[in-house]
């Protein structure tokens, strides 16, 4: 969980605290702009395998 949100924080420029809840309504909207805006899928707010893989590239390279 503390992984996921800092990845988004690096990604996407949320502000995630690590003592939040893995999926509330502010990690689904963050999951689904990721989506929309690197094309992984349907937008749906699922943290799927391809979502997640993605997400640790696009957080590689920054």
């Amino acid at each position: 969980m503390r992984i996921f949100h800092g990845k988004l924080n690096k990604v996407l420029g949320t502000n995630f605290s690590f003592n939040e809840p893995f999926y509330e309504s502010i990690t689904t909207d963050a999951v689904e702009q990721f989506q929309k805006k690197y094309n992984v899928g349907a937008p749906a707010g699922e943290a799927n395998l391809a979502t997640r893989t993605r997400l640790a590239e696009e957080a590689s390279k920054r």
